[in-house]
């Protein structure tokens, strides 16, 4: 008993630390609009990543979650300490369309897919492929993927658990 409580508690652990930091901005109903400044926010941070932390690199990115493709850097944060937000300004060329955030943590930390819109206010195209959803959706990006491998992973632990405490 004492050992499938120890795996159980190794599962949790593993789900908690698969991102450095979480974003809690942007969210999925998010709509930034290029040129202007917003706030990104999160939780969680990268003491352990030394004077590195200091200058995290926020990237906007998008595309096939097993493939996301850089499209602008968004500026830098500091999550070593106390700080769970920074006010960032949108690159004004960029083109309306749905993305996400990438922090250059260790692990990578991703933000839920987002949309960006015009400088003038529009919104994107309409997708035409339904076969490369955005960054943050129920389909994460791979190297995002470790949160979701150990959600999985905690959720069979969490089944032989159950399973073996019935026998």
């Amino acid at each position: 008993m004492k050992f499938i409580t120890a795996i159980l508690v190794a599962a949790v652990a593993a789900v908690a630390s698969a991102q450095k930091i979480q974003f809690n901005n942007p969210t999925t109903v998010t709509k930034w609009t290029a040129g202007k400044t917003v706030f990104v926010g999160w939780t969680g941070n990268c003491a352990n990543s030394g004077a590195a932390g200091k200058n995290t690199t926020v990237n906007i990115v998008f595309g096939d979650p097993s493939a996301v493709q850089f499209k602008a850097i968004l500026g830098l944060i500091d999550c070593t300490g106390s700080l769970v937000r920074a006010d960032l300004t949108v690159p004004a060329d960029i083109e309306p369309g749905t993305y996400s955030l990438e922090a250059k943590t260790s692990p990578i930390s991703y933000s839920p897919a987002f949309t960006i819109l015009g400088a003038d206010g529009t919104g994107p195209a309409p997708s035409t492929s339904a076969s490369t959803p955005a960054p943050g959706t129920t389909d994460a990006p791979k190297s995002a993927g470790t949160s979701l491998t150990a959600s999985s992973a905690m959720l069979a632990v969490a089944g032989v658990v159950a399973a073996a405490l019935t026998l």
